[in-house]
């Protein structure tokens, strides 16, 4: 049987103390791979052959080739957090019951003690990224595939989920102030994936238009939902929208032409709103979306692609009672700022978890009802149709903008981060059993239409009189025009029409 392998590139050795601000042994990857890997330059992860995942890296153009991606199957990945790293001090805590016992990067399994099924071995990650890997190791690990499906047609989702404190903007980004320290002749060990994902597209496109193959269009966009309204990192968190489709309506669209650009998109993410928990220094107090849009033309065909990135930095879930609380407990959190914002993100969170639910549910319906056709098919008997569960993506913005991530046309990875630390256990359970349901998500994969390139300059030109038609009628009467949503004083209809003439006018 064909055993798929996880091929990394060690592209520079790890300093004594590593990224994360605590020592690095002397042979950080021997879990993965061993000493005589490390030696080689690359090492490699073998997974189970059971998980219709990732396949060999090519050692020439480091892109993954994926065997089959209909259906795909989300990707969840886990990184440990090393122990006693960037936390804030909350004293003797509560032991809780439940733990992590340890974990085999070899076959992707975690487990836990003091769980109902006591040792409980979550089987299904991907990968499994053990407290000594570097952020340029979760890099090879995660964004190859993906980067190489985005440049070739593909809408692509990543995002980075767990508790706080745990680690997601610091494998997203990169720690506090990190942006600030950027040169993009040499990344430091410290920066995330986002940084490293946007120059390394940016150096395939390149590559691409000097083979005569296609010019491109690559920009960018970053915004955070702060108590679920949109506001724009590159324009001083000036409100914008997001329209029925998903789609930032009003935001500032960076273009990405050298990697200086990323480098200033990336380092809008240090304006993100944050606060100090009993749980984290530097706690993300909302819900952060960066968008990287690339337009390819197609010289062979004449045609125009256009593809999206989403990676979602989500706010980690909060304890607000119990020894492990994020807040003080002597004060009411729905009187603090903080502690609104931590109610306001476990409701998106479990939110994002229902919709989730839905579409698992709906999808083993329907699959049910096919084979119960198809039986009464074999047998001459008539069989109904029925639309299984309704998914409320639309109740929050956050699932609004993320539901393409579990449905449709897109590739999507997820990154779940755990604490080591042993009052952390509910949370680490509570973060894989998220993760679990995830994975049973599926979604078609599918390349995204490349009409040709004079229907769409056609297209667009017809939209961009009508977009300036209606911004001027909007004007006249006061921004409402009659319509319901988003109509009326706040103008938010003239924002979406201002955004579709820029989206149009390039």
């Amino acid at each position: 049987m064909f055993r798929p392998i996880l091929a990394l590139q060690t592209s520079q050795a790890l300093s004594p103390q590593n990224e994360w601000g605590g020592p690095s042994p002397s042979s950080p990857f021997s879990l993965l791979g061993g000493e005589n890997a490390t030696s080689r330059g690359r090492f490699e992860c073998v997974m189970k052959a059971e998980k219709p995942t990732w396949v060999v890296m090519s050692s020439a153009s480091g892109i993954a080739s994926p065997a089959n991606f209909l259906p795909w199957q989300i990707q969840i990945s886990v990184r440990l957090k090393p122990k006693g790293v960037h936390g804030a001090s909350t004293g003797e805590l509560e032991s809780v019951k439940k733990h992590i016992k340890g974990w085999d990067t070899e076959a992707g399994v975690v487990t836990l003690g003091g769980c109902p099924q006591d040792p409980r071995h979550f089987e299904y990650p991907t990968r499994v990224l053990p407290p000594e890997t570097s952020q340029q190791h979760v890099f090879d690990a995660v964004m190859p595939e993906l980067l190489d499906k985005f440049v070739n047609g593909y809408d692509v989702n990543f995002m980075a989920f767990g508790q706080t404190g745990s680690g997601k903007t610091h494998t997203m980004f990169g720690p506090p102030g990190s942006m600030a320290r950027v040169k993009v002749a040499a990344l430091e060990p410290e920066h995330g994936v986002f940084l490293r994902a946007g120059l390394h597209a940016l150096q395939l496109l390149k590559a691409r238009e000097q083979e005569g193959l296609a010019k491109f269009h690559l920009c960018g966009s970053m915004v955070e939902l702060h108590f679920e309204m949109p506001q724009d990192l590159l324009n001083n968190k000036k409100q914008c929208n997001i329209d029925d489709d998903g789609r930032l309506q009003g935001a500032v669209i960076l273009p990405i032409t050298i990697p200086e650009d990323v480098v200033t998109l990336a380092s809008a993410v240090e304006s993100r709103t944050t606060d100090v928990t009993l749980m984290n220094d530097t706690s993300s107090r909302s819900q952060c979306l960066t968008v990287l849009t690339l337009t390819q033309l197609d010289l062979s065909t004449d045609s125009v692609t256009t593809t999206h990135f989403n990676f979602f930095d989500l706010m980690g879930s909060e304890r607000s009672k119990g020894a492990n609380s994020a807040h003080d407990e002597r004060v009411n959190n729905k009187e603090t700022l903080s502690g609104a914002e931590a109610i306001m993100s476990n409701l998106s969170l479990h939110h994002m978890r229902i919709c989730v639910q839905e579409v698992h549910e709906k999808n083993t319906r329907r699959g049910s009802q096919k084979n119960l056709q198809r039986a009464q098919s074999a047998k001459g008997l008539q069989g109904g149709s029925s639309e299984g569960a309704w998914c409320s993506y639309r109740a929050m913005r956050l699932t609004k903008v993320m539901g393409g991530s579990f449905t449709g046309a897109s590739l999507t990875a997820m990154m779940l981060t755990l604490s080591q630390e042993q009052r952390n256990g509910g949370e680490v359970y509570e973060t894989l059993c998220y993760g679990e349901d995830m994975q049973k998500l599926r979604t078609q994969v599918t390349r995204q239409p490349s009409p040709k390139y004079a229907k769409l300059l056609e297209k667009a030109t017809k939209e961009l009189e009508a977009s300036k038609a209606a911004l001027a009628h909007l004007q006249r009467t006061g921004g409402g025009g009659g319509k319901s949503g988003l109509a009326g004083p706040s103008g938010g209809y003239q924002v979406i029409r201002q955004a579709q003439i820029e989206r149009w006018s390039q």
